[in-house]
């Protein structure tokens, strides 16, 4: 990965990995507390637009690289291998041409989509499913999880996508 690839990743994504969540948030901007600082109102701006960050606290931003050069207190090829060990989302979405996809022959065709319901499927998701109650920086938050193969917790809600405890990277 390089600078310009893990620019490219949500800073929201980023943030969230970290424990980091917004205080407010809308469409175009995020406010967090200041991740390197205690501080009991937001000063920290994530502008969603341009994938940037602005700390009014302290006067300084950035991007992406620039938040983790300051957040890890490392260099940027320290950064960019602590990014090679985390599974961003956005940076496994990558783009297909709409060209290459209309020239592939349909091979499915989708009947109906509708809430779970199947007693099986409902059996299936609540034997590897959990709800998780966890603690971070001094706040509660819980979501669904399942355990992954290193015995860490893969946990989704609403909110955030993160990983406790271990988690299997493939080279």
């Amino acid at each position: 990965m390089n600078c310009k690839q893990f620019n490219s990743i949500s800073l929201e994504e980023v943030l969230l990995s970290l424990g980091h969540f917004p205080t407010k948030q809308n469409e175009k901007e995020a406010w967090y507390l200041n991740p390197f600082a205690t501080e009991s109102q937001a000063s920290f701006k994530l502008d969603k637009r341009i994938n940037a960050w602005y700390l009014h606290s302290e006067g300084i931003g950035g991007n992406n690289t620039n938040f983790m050069r300051k957040y890890l207190n490392a260099s940027v090829k320290e950064v960019l291998e602590w990014a090679e060990n985390h599974n961003f989302s956005s940076f496994q979405n990558q783009k297909v041409s709409n060209q290459k996809l209309e020239n592939l022959p349909k091979t499915y065709e989708i009947i109906e989509i509708k809430n779970v319901q199947h007693p099986s499927l409902l059996e299936y998701l609540t034997e590897f499913l959990q709800e998780i109650h966890y603690r971070m920086n001094d706040k509660s938050y819980f979501g669904i999880g399942f355990k992954n193969d290193s015995g860490g917790y893969e946990i989704r809600n609403k909110y955030s996508k993160i990983c406790l405890g271990k988690k299997m990277f493939l080279p």
